[in-house]
């Protein structure tokens, strides 16, 4: 089976910046591969939460083909949000950035790029806490609102509610606050991957025993401790070493295309 992952599904893409435009699935592709493939089994898989994995339902139906839409749940509860569309939104509309006092000009799409793929290298591997802190002083430095730079729309529980009784959704989780899990501590790892589950199963009434682990970060002692806290199947990315039950291969729509 091919199993494809999506993140914000869309009909047409604004100019995003940096890895925002491999963030963003365009549903003309999907279309385009489904149409093609349609001897074939195909799963797809929706991850982070966005509301734009609604409009895929008609889709759904007519290939008969099944969704896994795993929940970052803290996204969906409103206490964070994915940093990478909020340096993405402040990036664009400035033309200079200080960072750590030094400013550096963003003239350039491709100076607008290059400094995204900087502070996400900073940022990916950091705690929560110093995530946070790291983005309040780059807001406090540049002079922007966070609040101001988060513009995308997430379902809600009442969402999922009614998603999960289609026969062709199932809900899975994508942790609590989209941390790298590789660089997280062992409480931490438990924290997130049992936190979204709980939270999930408690608005959904029904078991959650699927994982896609953020960035497709995973490693053997992390798939040991989602085996313990419940999980039945783990997914990462293509570009994994060694897949197993609790480390699936996904691939994005443009590596599936060239196949």
């Amino acid at each position: 089976m091919l199993t494809l992952y999506l993140h914000k599904p869309q009909k047409g893409v604004k100019d995003q910046i940096g890895a925002n435009k491999s963030n963003i699935d365009i549903i003309s592709d999907l279309e385009n591969l489904l149409e093609k493939s349609s001897d074939s089994k195909i799963l797809l898989t929706a991850d982070d939460g966005y509301k734009e994995v609604l409009n895929l339902v008609p889709m759904l139906e007519y290939y008969q083909v099944k969704l896994i839409f795993f929940i970052a749940t803290g996204f969906v509860q409103g206490k964070c949000y994915p940093y990478e569309m909020e340096i993405s939104s402040f990036l664009e509309k400035k033309k200079f950035i200080t960072v750590a006092g030094k400013e550096c000009p963003l003239k350039t799409l491709n100076e607008k790029e290059s400094m995204f793929t900087l502070i996400h290298g900073l940022v990916k591997p950091l705690t929560y806490i110093h995530r946070e802190r790291f983005l309040n002083n780059l807001a406090i430095e540049n002079g922007y609102s966070r609040e101001e730079s988060r513009n995308e729309q997430f379902v809600t529980f009442s969402d999922l509610k009614q998603l999960s009784e289609h026969p062709l959704v199932e809900i899975g989780s994508h942790c609590h606050r989209h941390l790298f899990l590789p660089a997280q501590n062992v409480n931490v790892i438990l924290s997130e991957l049992l936190k979204s589950k709980r939270i999930l199963e408690r608005t959904l009434k029904k078991r959650v025993d699927k994982i896609a682990y953020p960035y497709g970060g995973s490693t053997m002692r992390i798939e040991k401790i989602a085996k313990i806290c419940g999980y039945k199947k783990g997914y990462g990315t293509h570009n994994q070493m060694e897949y197993s039950k609790m480390n699936q291969p996904r691939l994005n729509l443009q590596d599936a295309g060239n196949l």
